[in-house]
């Protein structure tokens, strides 16, 4: 059987501002740092994204390395008096494993360890925010289930109760082939 074209959006400005704060940490997203710093330049990236990535009054971000930076993006929102809510999806970790093997060539071994970093480092932040968590493949079984508490959560507000992301043009197509992995587009 074939592969589907992975149909996951980032924000560009959001994504490259993290890349950004992993590698001027001497870090990036296979090799994380062990602390990160936020010095005068990245805050001013962050405040510049944060203001050029809102789409009607909220910040939509996916990214994984959000699980690393997450706790600089809520102190910066919390300084300008911002509201922040996460939704954190949970993936199965050797499924994860396995994606990251496929597309990365990263063993196993190595994959489980950036799994566990990832979401400590996630959590650690949440701790302190009103957060949902939803589980990945309920997602992909039964989407408008699965979704349903994270929209209960986030509210009717701008986004409204619709199950289409947007997609403005600043956001990037992250992918390559995959087989059974998410698309961010639920039919309705």
């Amino acid at each position: 059987m074939g592969r589907a074209p992975v149909i996951t959006w980032e924000n560009l400005d959001f994504y490259e501002t993290n890349v950004q704060i992993l590698k001027r940490n001497n870090g990036s997203w296979r090799h994380p740092p062990k602390e990160i710093k936020i010095g005068h330049t990245l805050s001013n990236m962050m405040l510049k994204t944060l203001d050029k990535s809102k789409h009607e009054g909220v910040n939509l971000w996916k990214d994984p390395r959000f699980c690393l930076t997450c706790e600089h993006w809520r102190d910066l929102m919390f300084e300008r008096k911002e509201r922040m809510k996460v939704v954190v999806v949970v993936r199965n970790p050797l499924d994860c494993v396995r994606s990251l093997r496929r597309l990365y060539k990263v063993e196993m071994n190595e994959g489980l360890r950036l799994y566990e970093q990832y979401h400590l480092s996630l959590m650690k932040c949440v701790g302190k925010l009103p957060y949902v968590t939803t589980v990945f493949e309920g997602i992909m079984t039964d989407p408008r289930k699965a979704l349903r508490p994270v929209i209960k959560f986030i509210g009717e507000g701008p986004l409204g109760i619709d199950y289409d992301l947007v997609k403005p043009k600043n956001w990037r197509h992250a992918g390559a082939e995959h087989d059974g992995e998410y698309s961010m587009q639920v039919p309705a």
